[in-house]
């Protein structure tokens, strides 16, 4: 059960108006939201929600643990592996029986079982270990159960994220008051959401997969097309998720992190991690890239480390040779874009102002061709085919081009502004909203979602985070 349904909206309707009174009662709403994430995570498989109560059991007697021996590192380290063999288990196992018979280590006659990747490990696998290292470090006091599994398991967030610190989580928990929100900027979240995942996003994706399962079919042009029609789709797909996720949170008063902030304007890569998916970015900063030493031990240790988290961020997010050159990509533009940031001509460059807004637009460009060509290692289904695709760009047999679709493209260029002036327009629509009388407000609103309805599809595709 996806946001962008009629099911989800139905559920969330059923859910959010005892939602209202309970928030009242911190004890009672704690079980209430405990219960509604077990109602929701329970569609995708009781397998699945199986796994996530072993897990949350699992780990918050190891919580316990840790309450009792306090500063112990034997305990937080079997924590640790724990999770990240539970998590490389799920997602490693199908492409190491690959590799296993490719090499004839195992035979073609082995049975294999069949793997399914429970909904959303990735996210709540990191919440766990994320609170694991936070009470290690006396951040965070033994909480209770029923809140410890609420912040795991909940609903808006468990399925792509955004991955929510537990202490910001369990202040709102515990806060006796109403669903306070702001009406006009939780609309923006949830209509901009919706708009950018059922108009924007699933227009692009009619035209992309042909180039993307067989680009050797395409022409360059095409190919061209293609990819940067993928990074613009890639962007409204998971802000509008994020956007969908943190107007859902604050309806039900919660605070959400920011997790975009218009990527594409980013100069380099450590200005792309910025503003990208900003909670997994600051998750790797603060609970890999510091723990192994940050910037402390010397400028070679500091780019060793940066390199080793963007490296390990390709690994998490897919198995595949094609993911490892993606990490790659990223790990070695993040190094790069250090390096130069850091260099005293660079400084003085920026300082003398003769960087001016021509110099900082074609940094801009330059970067978002960078990311595009490393978002086609991606989104391929494996390394040849990427290599295909990057191939055919700059040199394709076919000469007919069959993605010259000045909608495609007018989509594509609407998608690169939104990234550019996305938050004038959200304020602007919020400050319009809080100044309507709350029942002209509502009908607006209203409208608003069902045009934006009828523009989408008749059935969508599905989010491309739901897949990690």
């Amino acid at each position: 059960m996806v946001f962008p349904s009629t099911q989800f909206a139905l559920f969330f309707v059923l859910i959010f108006i005892p939602a209202i009174r309970l928030k009242y009662q911190p004890k009672a709403y704690v079980w209430y939201i405990l219960l509604i994430n077990i109602i929701f995570y329970s569609l995708f498989g009781l397998k699945f929600l199986l796994i996530l109560i072993i897990d949350i059991l699992v780990n918050y007697f190891i919580i316990l643990l840790q309450s009792k021996y306090q500063k112990n590192k034997a305990v937080l380290i079997v924590g640790l592996i724990l999770n990240i063999v539970l998590l490389g288990f799920f997602k490693y196992f199908v492409f190491t029986t690959n590799i296993l018979l490719q090499a004839e280590i195992l035979k073609a006659t082995t049975f294999i079982p069949t793997i399914l990747i429970p909904v959303g490990i990735s996210f709540y696998t990191f919440k766990v270990i994320a609170h694991l290292m936070d009470t290690y470090r006396g951040e965070l006091l033994k909480p209770k159960f029923s809140a410890y599994a609420s912040y795991i398991s909940f609903f808006p967030q468990i399925t792509s994220g955004p991955i929510a610190r537990a202490k910001e989580f369990y202040e709102d928990l515990e806060a006796p008051r109403n669903n306070y929100f702001n009406l006009g900027e939780t609309t923006t979240l949830v209509l901009g959401g919706l708009f950018k995942k059922l108009v924007l996003a699933s227009f692009i994706f009619n035209f992309i997969g042909g180039p993307f399962a067989n680009p050797l079919n395409y022409s360059s042009l095409d190919l061209i097309i293609a990819a940067f029609a993928y990074s613009t789709m890639l962007y409204a797909d998971f802000s509008g998720y994020s956007d969908m996720s943190n107007g859902i949170s604050n309806l039900l008063g919660f605070r959400a992190p920011l997790n975009f902030n218009s990527p594409y304007k980013a100069m380099g890569f450590k200005d792309f991690w910025n503003r990208w998916h900003i909670s997994l970015s600051s998750w790797f900063r603060d609970y890999l890239y510091i723990p192994l030493g940050g910037n402390r031990k010397g400028k070679l240790r500091k780019y060793i480390n940066i390199f080793i988290t963007m490296f390990v961020s390709g690994l998490w997010h897919g198995a595949g040779l094609n993911y490892i050159v993606w990490g790659t990509i990223h790990a070695v533009g993040s190094v790069l874009s250090h390096i130069f940031g850091e260099t005293e001509y660079l400084k003085n460059f920026r300082d003398k102002g003769i960087f001016n807004k021509f110099l900082k637009f074609a940094a801009q460009i330059l970067t978002f061709f960078i990311i595009t060509i490393a978002w086609i290692y991606f989104n391929s289904r494996n390394l040849s085919t990427a290599n295909q695709f990057v191939l055919g760009m700059f040199s394709s047999d076919i000469t007919q081009n069959t993605l010259i679709n000045w909608r495609l493209i007018g989509t594509v260029i609407f998608i690169f502004g939104l990234n550019y002036f996305g938050e004038y327009i959200k304020y602007f629509v919020t400050k319009i909203i809080n100044h309507l009388n709350l029942v002209f407000a509502v009908l607006i609103i209203s409208a608003l979602a069902y045009i934006i309805i009828r523009l989408g599809p008749d059935l969508m595709p599905p989010f491309v985070y739901f897949n990690f």
